[in-house]
C-alpha cells in the first residue's frame, strides 16, 4: 500500500509480489508514480489496495499462485513444503479483489474516438 506514496517522495522503484498479479495496473501506477500523475496514481493504488490486502491474509505466496492460476498463468496453485495451499476463502477473497480490479481497468478504457473525461 506504500508504493505510490513512495515513489512521489522518489523512490527509484518496487520489489512487490503483489505484481505477479494485475500486473498492468502495477506498471501503470508506477509510472504515474515517476511522471507525478498524483490523481491517476492515487486512484490506481486505491483500485489495487484491497487486492493487495487480500494477498496476504494467509503467508505469500500461497494466495498469489492460487490467483496466477486463477488468471491462466500457472498450471496448478501448488506450492512447495511447508508452506500449504491458500485456504478457499483466502483465494475466494482474492479473487473477487481481483475482479474489482479488472472491472475499475476496463471502465478506464476507453474506444477509439470516445470523449476523455
Amino acid at each position: 500500500p506504500y508504493i505510490f506514496p513512495l515513489l512521489l517522495m522518489g523512490a527509484a522503484g518496487a520489489i512487490a509480489a503483489s505484481a505477479n498479479v494485475c500486473t498492468r495496473e502495477f506498471v501503470d501506477m508506477v509510472n504515474d508514480g515517476f511522471m507525478g500523475g498524483v490523481n491517476s496514481g492515487r486512484e490506481r493504488a486505491q483500485t489495487l489496495l484491497p487486492l493487495v490486502k487480500s494477498l496476504f491474509v494467509e503467508p505469500n505466496p500461497s494466495i498469489i499462485k492460487a490467483l496466477m492460476h486463477y488468471e491462466g498463468r500457472l498450471p496448478t496453485p501448488a506450492v512447495r513444503m511447508p508452506l500449504a495451499e491458500a485456504s478457499p476463502s483466502g483465494r475466494d477473497g482474492a479473487v473477487v479483489a481481483h475482479e474489482l480490479v479488472m472491472k475499475s481497468r476496463l471502465s478506464r478504457i476507453r474506444c477509439p474516438g470516445s470523449p476523455e473525461k
